[in-house]
């Protein structure tokens, strides 16, 4: 937990703008998968909320983040794309 007041508000504030940006690029990736631009940019977001979370001691957020990069960075290189089941 972030005990000072004004950092924990700013961070939920950020990740809760970044994980919705996330969840629109999800969705245009599952339209369509070849979308490299949207797939730099979900991969961009998860990474700046793992490397906030971890500065903050939320390891679990950057455990699941860091996971969700590994899943990202697969796509990226063309091993799999995004569907609704990933």
């Amino acid at each position: 937990m972030i005990e000072d007041d004004e950092l924990r508000e700013i961070y939920r504030s950020s990740s809760l703008e970044g994980i919705q940006q996330m969840e629109t690029g999800l969705l245009t990736l599952e339209g369509n998968p070849d979308d490299t631009e949207t797939l730099q940019e979900v991969f961009r977001i998860a990474h700046t909320i793992k490397g906030s979370s971890s500065l903050l001691g939320l390891d679990g957020i950057g455990r699941i983040m860091h996971r969700f990069e590994d899943v990202l960075g697969e796509a990226r290189v063309g091993n799999l794309a995004i569907t609704s089941t990933i």
